[in-house]
């Protein structure tokens, strides 16, 4: 009985700090590119969807769905066109992403302005 109760306990454990490793929380909103005054390159995130835009010298800007897994935000184009940030409080680290049009590392940082 005893080693039923440890049991029960150490499953119980077990789930209540895997429970407190979830997900990352990301704010709905604007993030422009860290040290880019024209605030042409962007990631746009509202519930259910997002706009990334790369600059203003590209005319495609990728729309799609996103979702969090853990501290990354993984932006869905398309089924081959993804793009992966690390989520870093109010800003998106970009780490990966189809085209790699921005630099690996990049800073995009949450704002209040809208575009």
């Amino acid at each position: 009985m005893k080693k039923l109760i440890l049991i029960v306990l150490v499953m119980m454990l077990a789930v209540s700090i895997t429970g407190c490793m979830g997900k990352s929380e990301v704010k709905m909103g604007t993030y422009h590119l860290d040290g880019n005054p024209e605030l042409f390159t962007y990631v746009f995130l509202e519930e259910g969807g997002f706009q990334f835009s790369r600059g203003l010298a590209l005319s495609y800007r990728p729309m799609g769905s996103y979702e969090v897994e853990g501290d990354r935000l993984i932006l869905r184009a398309g089924p081959e066109e993804n793009y992966t940030f690390l989520i870093d409080g109010d800003v998106l680290v970009y780490l990966e992403g189809f085209g790699e049009i921005i630099e690996n590392g990049s800073r995009f940082i949450y704002s209040e302005t809208s575009n």
